[in-house]
């Protein structure tokens, strides 16, 4: 039997690597960084001056240069490696593998940039006729309404409210609470072969759209009604 201090000595010689679960794959991880990078952009609520765009469109473009000359060393490294092939199907075999192994995800992050760096710079150009196009005239508040602060004060004073999803009236829950209108299977407390399926029967409001919640409930009483 292998004494204690050499079988420690030979387990610390070998190579030691960490185990990437299989689900955790390349793809994935490219997909999870798009899905972050949209949040993160969904998230923030910059308001940008006609020269911070501006800059940022600079900073984008020296950035996309530099992403152009990468993809065009790497083209050429890739193309020298294909040997066998002609000169153009090379080029055309490197570009191929190389967007290949770029990944769709990472291509469509590119193409969401592009898109927003074309926006900055129409608003860094030109920032007073920007978007005067995609308006055809301004309905409420009116170019009188928003002609000074006091003016829009007033307007928002006028017609600013709130608007609330009504739920909780026929109220879930046991027979002993006084409150509880049907149980759990939305049968009414005291009543034969009558149920109430309806945002109604949620004891507390959801913290998200009810619209879903309701078709959920429906669908879910639909399911033991058959």
């Amino acid at each position: 039997m292998m004494p204690r201090k050499e079988l420690l000595d030979d387990l610390q010689r070998l190579p030691l690597t960490a185990v990437r679960p299989a689900w955790l794959t390349t793809g994935a991880i490219k997909l999870g960084v798009l899905c972050a990078f949209i949040v993160v952009i969904g998230m923030a609520r910059p308001r940008l001056s006609p020269d911070a765009a501006g800059w940022i469109v600079l900073g984008g473009g020296l950035g996309t240069l530099a992403g152009a000359l990468a993809f065009l060393v790497a083209t050429r490294y890739q193309a020298a490696r294909s040997s066998l092939l002609d000169r153009s199907e090379r080029v055309f075999a490197a570009v191929f593998v190389l967007l290949r192994k770029t990944g769709l995800p990472i291509l469509g992050l590119v193409f969401f940039l592009s898109w927003t760096f074309v926006y900055l710079g129409v608003w860094w150009f030109n920032p007073d006729e920007a978007f005067k196009g995609l308006v055809a005239a301004c309905i409420a508040p009116t170019a009188r309404d928003v002609a000074s602060d006091a003016a829009l004060e007033a307007w928002l004073l006028q017609t600013a409210g709130n608007a609330h999803h009504t739920s909780g009236t026929c109220k879930m829950g046991p027979a002993s609470d006084y409150m509880a209108v049907v149980d759990q299977y939305c049968r009414v407390h005291g009543m034969q072969g009558l149920r109430v399926v309806d945002a109604s029967i949620m004891p507390n409001v959801t913290r998200s759209n009810t619209n879903a919640t309701t078709i959920m409930i429906a669908e879910r009483v639909a399911e033991w009604m058959q």
